[in-house]
């Protein structure tokens, strides 16, 4: 439920317990993508069947959000995996990323001055 909480619009003080609160349902939201069933997107999403495998890492906090771009990537993204970090009490395991000793595991991330993507890396030590 949404909580809507108002007062009556003048400057006097008022005690808690003269706060009116109105409940109003949530609005329904899609089971997959989280958006208001209204603006689903998910008849929109077309797969991607892509040779390299994606591991997504995702913030728990960031999971639930709506603007969460990673678990849109996962689901069109045939060869990808989500994962969650930062549960309560618990650390993350970095060796669930990569099962194949041949892979080379790359990490992409938004930080200034980070290494651009290219083949070249493939071969690379320490990158």
């Amino acid at each position: 439920m949404i909580l809507f909480v108002y007062l009556l619009a003048d400057m006097t003080y008022w005690p808690p317990e003269l706060i009116k609160v109105i409940l109003m349902p949530k609005m329904p939201t899609c089971p997959d993508c989280d958006l208001f069933v209204d603006i689903c997107i998910c008849s929109q999403i077309l797969p991607i069947f892509n040779t390299t495998k994606v591991s997504f890492v995702v913030n728990r906090k960031e999971s639930f959000k709506i603007t969460n771009t990673a678990k849109l990537a996962f689901r069109m993204l045939q060869n990808s995996e989500l994962h969650i970090y930062g549960m309560k009490n618990e650390a993350f395991n970095f060796s669930k990323l990569s099962s194949n000793a041949e892979q080379r595991p790359l990490l992409l991330f938004p930080l200034e001055g980070a290494k651009e993507l290219s083949s070249d890396m493939m071969f690379e030590k320490g990158v």
